[in-house]
């Protein structure tokens, strides 16, 4: 794929952050992409903010992309922080109905006119389906200072926490196609391994270092030919 300029708009995951559970605090992955695409003449942009969603995504677009024409790509990993939920209010009413940051409706209509946008602009676009997160970690992280058995309740069981965030990646996939947009199933590289809970931190949805060097490495492979890569960056 030949391109000038590769565009990434996504929220924590695409950022580089990461999540000690010992000391309570995120910090950056040292990221090395820019540099190995650098070395294919391929300049990175990355607007990744931590905590996006879908709005604040069309938001930052509406800024970013004027930089943005023919021969660039776009990517765009939107979705994570848009199906959570106000967790604090669930604790104090678990037989309460609750809706997400981003009901499905409109994160299916923001999320298409992110797509369209960006491909008005001349470039190709792609979109990435989420991370997946460690339900048991993910529980813990949530809950804390709050209702567990409220929480819990409401939930049904801890794993609704995975289930219903791949449903927003499926959403994904799904608004991608009816967009006619090719998605980078990175959900499924990364979930299929055995030792997922070893590549997701403390907070049960941020990627460790590991899981950060091997989403650079897929997004890597997927936009350099294998005949042009680096030998130093092959995973």
């Amino acid at each position: 794929m030949v391109m000038n300029k590769l565009f990434i708009f996504g929220d924590s995951i695409f950022k580089g952050v990461t999540y000690s559970g010992e000391t309570g605090r995120y910090s950056l992955f040292k990221s090395s992409l820019a540099s190995r695409l650098a070395g294919h003449g391929i300049q990175l942009i990355n607007s990744s903010k931590m905590g996006a969603t879908i709005d604040k995504g069309i938001e930052i677009m509406n800024a970013d992309l004027a930089e943005c024409g023919d021969g660039d790509t776009v990517l765009i990993e939107y979705g994570g922080n848009d199906c959570n939920f106000d967790w604090k209010k669930v604790s104090e009413n678990p037989d309460g109905e609750f809706s997400p940051r981003t009901e499905e409706s409109a994160f299916r209509e923001q999320y298409g006119i992110a797509i369209e946008k960006a491909r008005k602009t001349g470039a190709k676009v792609f979109a990435s389906t989420l991370f997946p997160l460690d339900s048991e970690k993910f529980f813990g992280y949530i809950t804390k200072g709050l209702d567990p058995d409220g929480i819990l309740h409401w939930l049904g069981d801890k794993f609704e926490l995975y289930r219903w965030q791949e449903y927003y990646s499926s959403l994904v996939q799904d608004i991608a196609h009816k967009h006619g947009c090719q998605v980078i199933d990175l959900r499924s590289d990364i979930a299929k391994l055995h030792n997922l809970p070893s590549l997701v931190c403390d907070d049960g949805i941020h990627p460790t270092l590991k899981a950060h060097e091997m989403i650079e490495n897929i997004l890597y492979n997927f936009f350099v030919p294998e005949s042009e890569r680096l030998p130093e960056a092959l995973a």
